[in-house]
């Protein structure tokens, strides 16, 4: 059975602003002995497996065959990350034995049964940490539990437009679909992009707002502003501070960080510069002060009305 305890665990959701950070957040995060977690979105469509699931009439055992087969990362990963997948099973069972069927259990028993594979003490664990990755699937997690915190992780879109077009949409859509196809698909790609860009707005959405915490991508990357921003994270999960945040790993094991290269090219137009500035020049404002951006006066705005409908440098390639 599931110990007691975690039947009323505070819950933290990280979740993605479209390349802005989140696995380097979490194995930043690995090394915190309260936090029952596990590596990367291993679980990220757990929601949606498991409404499928549950459809049908299945035994505790086939429930977890069926979930097995399709989380296979959990168990042919890296060496860091994998566990053996009969220990694995074993203790789901202990844990999930007497105890309803639901969702919520059965993500409190695979947390608790991964942790149990790496030898962690379970009784040290305050917080389970589910890298949750897509908005949408938020008001399943609220669902099921009452304390729920949220970590949003952002990213300055100057530095990342291009490389999350070019990687995130078209170079798998050019492996996906035939030449002809793989061009009409990537003429949406920049709009796409954009619009995950801005849907930090999801925020107004969420029951709580006390309980979000917004998180930089640039923060994790500089040594005084990661210590800085750890701090203010285990003040918002009310943990104790570690030193041990400030190095990454996965299940304990060193992991290397690597930081983006350098793109020789121009990556936007003049004019393109001028109406993303427009856009993004609030979410800029408010979350980056240290960019020291002035409030846009009413001719620019006016002059991005003109500019938007030209073409980008990514779409005219």
């Amino acid at each position: 059975m599931i110990p007691k305890r975690f039947k009323n665990i505070r819950v933290l959701a990280i979740l993605e602003g479209c390349g802005s950070g989140s696995k380097l957040l979490q194995n930043y995060l690995d090394n915190h002995n309260e936090l029952l977690m596990m590596p990367g979105y291993n679980l990220m469509y757990f929601y949606p497996h498991w409404f499928e699931l549950n459809k049908t009439n299945l035994s505790l055992t086939d429930l977890i065959d069926n979930l097995i087969k399709k989380h296979p990362a959990l168990f042919n990963g890296d060496n860091n990350t994998k566990i053996d997948k009969k220990e694995f099973k074993k203790r789901l069972i202990e844990f999930l034995s007497f105890e309803e069927l639901s969702s919520k259990n059965f993500l409190i028993a695979i947390h608790l049964a991964y942790s149990k594979c790496l030898s962690q003490n379970i009784n040290k664990k305050e917080i389970l940490v589910y890298h949750l990755h897509i908005n949408s699937y938020l008001k399943f997690l609220e669902k099921d539990f009452k304390n729920i915190f949220v970590i949003y992780m952002i990213r300055s879109i100057d530095k990342n437009l291009a490389r999350r077009v070019k990687y995130g949409l078209d170079e798998p859509n050019n492996k996906k679909y035939n030449f002809t196809d793989a061009r009409l698909v990537n003429l949406k790609s920049y709009l796409e992009i954009i619009y995950l860009f801005a849907s930090f707005i999801f925020f107004n959405n969420f029951k709580n707002k006390k309980n979000i915490f917004l998180v930089s991508h640039e923060s994790l990357l500089d040594d005084k502003l990661r210590k800085r921003m750890f701090k203010k994270i285990c003040s918002f999960l009310k943990i104790n501070f570690s030193k041990k945040l400030n190095k990454a790993t996965v299940n304990g094991k060193n992991w290397k960080v690597l930081q983006n290269p350098k793109d020789k090219e121009k990556k936007y137009f003049n004019h393109e510069r001028i109406w993303l500035s427009c856009l993004f020049n609030n979410f800029n404002l408010k979350f980056y002060p240290e960019k020291k951006i002035k409030k846009l006066s009413v001719g620019m705005w006016i002059k991005s009305l003109f500019v938007i409908f030209l073409p980008s440098r990514i779409e005219v390639k």
